[in-house]
């Protein structure tokens, strides 16, 4: 008879392990309890022979009829899935990736193992939700002790006991028979045989112990550019139908500009499979603006209005360009509080000064002439152009 029992002492008669490349592995067991005893609850430990897997009871999984109990088991504190309220992380130096995870792990009852210490931005707003969110695009799982580890599932190799049955190609599926053993995520497999090439790396695990000794894995496998899992499947596919990758935005770095103000970009980051980007239009978000741009790495955001139509929407608040120049049809108002003539500045200026200089010098019967040379001067008034900062409630003009 197997030794699968629940805390060393109630026999399990029946026992499913679902473990998955990512994520906290899940039991489903079956037990007999005395109709006046209470279901098991909270912290547990599952014993499948030698191996001790511990974990919390699901109670919304858990249920009996008359002496027969089927419940459920997650590794760890079963806490990545439980909601967590909203947060704020901010840093200066830029936010650990370890600050978050380790401060949500705390929230729901988890512990972690190892966790990066990548840096993040200056700010990360934790949104309302679940907890694993905190998760999302990281290799994680929870090992059979409990601990939750961010990072690549380490490999391994497969117990001697394990026996492969069948492989499907197409679907890259093993199954495995095994005698007293778990088959776990990470373990490679290969055939001396020949009954397959190279390695299978197994990914997500449907393993079955039954009391009589009956015991069967079925092994999805994977390769290192290929993700052949369920989820991994689901996630792909949720993917492409909602195209996830033209919801966000990205940053590029500014490589060239063209003659007509378009930019040539790089990708900062290759990891989400970007290409660098033709020239791609600018959007500054203030009608009128536009801007030669200096050359030495400045970032900028891309966005896509569509797949076909994308564009540079924001530039890093530490960017200032070369020129920065505005139009508009009929009047640019800068500084709307300071007085009109400081705003026209030396122009109104000029204009006064060679009134003042007419009026002194020259007798009524040159009065047109005045006028003549009034109006060449207007003519020959050229727009303010800004070469200093703005002062508050005054526009330097040049």
């Amino acid at each position: 008879m197997h030794a699968l029992t629940l805390n060393d002492t109630t026999p399990i008669t029946d026992l499913r392990i679902s473990i998955a490349w990512r994520g906290a592995p899940v039991l489903d067991l079956e037990i007999d309890l005395d109709p006046s005893a209470p279901l098991p609850s909270g912290k547990v430990t599952v014993n499948v022979f030698d191996t001790d897997l511990i974990g919390t009871v699901d109670a919304s999984a858990t249920a009996r009829f008359a002496d027969h109990v089927r419940l459920r088991v997650v590794a760890g504190a079963n806490g990545w899935n439980q909601q967590v309220a909203a947060r704020d992380f901010a840093d200066d130096d830029g936010v650990g990736v370890d600050t978050i995870i380790r401060a949500t792990a705390a929230d729901v009852g988890e512990t972690i193992a190892e966790v990066p210490t990548t840096k993040l931005g200056p700010n990360y707003p934790r949104s309302a939700g679940v907890a694993s969110r905190v998760l999302a695009g990281l290799d994680w799982y929870v090992s059979l002790d409990g601990q939750t580890h961010v990072a690549v599932r380490p490999t391994a190799t497969p117990p001697d006991d394990a026996e492969v049955l069948t492989y499907d190609p197409l679907t890259r599926t093993l199954t495995v028979g095994v005698l007293d053993s778990l088959i776990l995520p990470g373990m490679q497999f290969t055939d001396a045989n020949g009954r397959w090439a190279g390695t299978l790396t197994a990914r997500d695990v449907e393993q079955r112990f039954t009391a009589d000794g009956d015991s069967m894995a079925i092994v999805s496998c994977g390769t290192d550019s290929i993700d052949q899992g369920p989820r991994e499947l689901l996630e792909r596919f949720v993917r492409e139908v909602i195209g996830l990758p033209y919801l966000r935005s990205y940053r590029y770095r500014i490589v060239t500009q063209t003659d007509d103000g378009r930019l040539q970009l790089q990708a900062v980051d290759k990891a989400p499979g970007l290409p660098d980007a033709l020239p791609i239009s600018v959007w500054p978000g203030i009608p009128g603006a536009t801007a030669k741009y200096s050359l030495d790495g400045a970032i900028v955001r891309l966005a896509f209005l569509d797949p076909s139509r994308p564009v540079v929407v924001s530039h890093d608040p530490s960017f200032t360009p070369l020129e920065l120049h505005f139009d508009a049809q009929t009047l640019i108002e800068l500084g709307k509080g300071a007085p009109a003539l400081a705003a026209r500045g030396d122009a109104l200026t000029a204009i006064y000064n060679a009134l003042v200089t007419f009026a002194g010098t020259t007798p009524l019967a040159t009065i047109p002439q005045i006028a003549d040379a009034f109006a060449a001067l207007l003519t020959a008034i050229t727009p303010p152009v800004f070469t200093t900062p703005l002062e508050a409630g005054i526009t330097k003009v040049k």
